[in-house]
């Protein structure tokens, strides 16, 4: 007997509920991506000069600068600019010779717009999010109708979940 149920489809409600998702688990987004931590400021939220303020900066495992720039909806072509912008004040700001800088724009879905003005944009990488919430019930109790197609609610209200897992080409 199927003793849990999952939905799928979820999706943050603001940039800041993903923003702290990704702050408490960056290796989510790439293994071994961590915060980048600096004279006690932290990688979240970091101020980029003229008021601008990068979602996350983390280092990657070779210690690289990256910049994530997190959308909670529509990735929109205009999170190139922007990403741009930020990654360029990393390298001119933070970064000593020997380490490279490169951007991940991160959101629920990716626009065409988004995923042709990213196409040709060296060190960027465009990342999708799925999100799954999975509720197990416990032993003994009754079981509600689990049965049900994908995408498609059961009489119940349970759904079967459908596994994704979108990367656009980066470089």
């Amino acid at each position: 007997m199927n003793l849990f149920r999952e939905v799928d489809e979820l999706s943050f409600r603001s940039e800041r509920e993903l923003r702290d998702q990704v702050a408490l688990n960056p290796q989510l987004l790439e293994p071994g991506l961590r915060l980048y931590e600096a004279n006690g400021m932290s990688g979240v939220e970091f101020p980029a000069g003229a008021g601008l303020r990068i979602d996350i900066l983390a280092l990657d495992m070779s210690n690289n600068l990256v910049v994530c720039e997190l959308k909670a909806g529509e990735g929109q072509a205009e999170a190139v600019g922007q990403i741009l912008k930020y990654m360029t004040w990393v390298k001119l700001n933070l970064c000593p010779r020997h380490r490279k800088v490169r951007g991940l724009i991160v959101c629920g879905e990716i626009t065409e717009g988004l995923r042709l003005a990213s196409a040709d944009v060296p060190r960027l990488t465009v990342l999708r999010y799925c999100m799954s919430l999975r509720c197990n019930f416990m032993r003994g109790a009754p079981q509600p109708e689990t049965r049900t197609t994908p995408g498609q609610p059961s009489a119940n209200g349970s759904y079967r979940a459908r596994p994704r897992a979108v990367r656009s080409p980066g470089r």
